[in-house]
């Protein structure tokens, strides 16, 4: 008797499906009926399995050679018993890409029958430093804002 995956296992397996053996056949059976997914790119999203299918045949085809995964878990929240968060932290590499990411997951289902019913990813932003909660490069656009529209208006009295 086979032994039953956990949510987390079963993410593993998920990546290994969809980013190491690149196959969207496989990666497609670890979905839920119900289904949502946003990716990284500014119109990179799926709202049921169908649009997801097309989504990885598309990904595949684009990038057909395999990458190597590395996942971290930050966070594993049990929901109920049937539901989980799964918040992690993702390298993937290949010959021509070095890409970090984080992901964001929900799982739902019982006895090792997981299926994911959200996939949102994200990059961590390059120009937050150190602990900054935000950008330095924000704040400095922000103050340049502000001067000009001040000298503007001066300009504008005179």
């Amino acid at each position: 008797m086979e032994r039953a995956m956990t949510a987390w296992e079963t993410l593993q397996a998920f990546c290994r499906a969809w980013f190491e053996r690149r196959c969207a056949e496989e990666t497609y059976l670890f979905l839920a009926d119900e289904f949502c997914f946003v990716g990284t790119g500014e119109n990179e999203f799926a709202h049921s399995p169908q649009e997801m299918k097309e989504y990885l045949a598309k990904d595949i085809q684009e990038i057909p050679e395999p990458f190597s995964v590395e996942l971290t878990l930050f966070q594993e929240q049990e929901i109920d018993r049937r539901t989980r968060n799964l918040s992690v932290g993702m390298n993937l590499k290949n010959s021509q890409y070095r890409w970090r990411l984080r992901g964001f997951f929900t799982l739902t289902g019982c006895e090792g029958n997981w299926r994911f019913r959200t996939l949102w990813f994200s990059e961590p932003g390059i120009s937050q430093q150190g602990e900054e909660h935000y950008p330095h490069t924000l704040v400095v656009e922000k103050l340049a804002r502000q001067r000009q529209e001040l000298l503007g208006d001066a300009c504008r009295a005179v």
